[in-house]
């Protein structure tokens, strides 16, 4: 299991032993993941964390808001969150990185190239708006032709095939304010998780994934948008809210959140009527960044100190079976 941490490095667990060893060191707070033949697919904050004015190390964004309008242009034409790939190599080691994208819009780690998955052909990226609020007449809307970047690829599900001789990455989906980890379904669909922004306009959402939809943002909150507008509108709605992952699998999709009293919670929506029934929390864990399966195990990834729940799928149950710790965070 490949897992990336905030200080740029890749390393690879012994799901077995609990055992890492390091693979790769460098990147900038790498956050999305997947293997598809043969090479690891990484999306990493780029540029944007050194040429953002606050601490590269918390790349909060804080010193975008004190540049001038020409400033935050300027910066827009020089900075760029990426996608890159490796070659896995014997023993789980990388090599041959390829840039693939260095022009994604963002100036900071929260709203950026996020969560990575494939369905065997394509990649399938999901990447955060720069905009934070909800509203047609933002800033970047108004102002991203001026930039460098990919402004197309705000808000979006975006997909390419590394299959294709002349590798592009298209728009698959759009109208998101920030989607994290991302996964597919046994029946094909992309399901995630958009995170509100504070209004009660935007809520927290669970999005069943479709291509060429649009899903409202920035222009629509959660349920605003009338049907002439062609807005797909969310399957479930979450009972809080710093949603980090939808994970589907047979069951179900598990979405790691913050529940309303303030615990981190992961919850199994069935497919039929995408309601939620509680299946993992833990008074101690921050975070869960990732969420993973194997023979029926589902390897919940904490932030807090690193460590990995290891939690059986049957019936929803809780019952985590074991926990291993690493010495990695995600």
């Amino acid at each position: 299991m490949y897992l990336a941490d905030y200080a740029g490095f890749i390393r690879l667990l012994n799901v077995e032993s609990g055992e890492t060893i390091t693979v790769l060191e460098g990147l900038s707070i790498p956050q999305g993941l997947t293997v598809l033949d043969g090479r690891l697919y990484v999306t990493d904050m780029g540029n944007v964390c050194h040429l953002i004015g606050d601490d590269p190390w918390r790349c909060s964004g804080e010193g975008f808001g004190a540049l001038t309008d020409k400033q935050k242009v300027e910066f827009f034409q020089t900075a760029g969150a990426r996608i890159l790939s490796f070659r896995i190599d014997r023993q789980g080691s990388l090599s041959d990185q390829r840039v693939l994208e260095d022009r994604i819009l963002s100036h900071s780690r929260d709203h950026s190239a996020n969560g990575l998955t494939n369905d065997g052909e394509y990649v399938y990226v999901s990447i955060g708006h720069t905009e934070y609020g909800v509203g047609s007449e933002s800033y970047f809307v108004k102002n991203a032709y001026k930039f460098r970047g990919r402004d197309d690829l705000m808000g979006t599900i975006a997909r390419f095939r590394p299959a294709d001789e002349e590798l592009r990455i298209e728009v698959y989906a759009r109208g998101f304010r920030n989607v994290y980890g991302i996964s597919i379904a046994p029946d094909g669909t992309i399901y995630g998780a958009d995170n509100d922004d504070g209004s009660g306009r935007q809520k927290e959402e669970l999005n069943a994934i479709v291509k060429d939809r649009h899903f409202g943002f920035p222009t629509f909150g959660t349920n605003e948008a009338g049907p002439e507008h062609g807005v797909t509108e969310p399957v479930a709605i979450l009972a809080g809210a710093g949603s980090t992952v939808a994970y589907a699998t047979e069951y179900g999709v598990y979405v790691a959140y913050i529940y309303h009293t303030g615990q981190i919670v992961v919850d199994r929506f069935d497919y039929d009527t995408f309601t939620s029934k509680r299946f993992f929390q833990s008074p101690d864990s921050g975070f869960i960044t990732a969420i993973l399966e194997r023979d029926d195990l589902l390897y919940l990834v904490d932030l807090r100190g690193g460590t990995i729940h290891i939690v059986e799928q049957r019936d929803g149950v809780i019952t985590p079976s074991s926990e291993r710790k690493p010495s990695v965070s995600e």
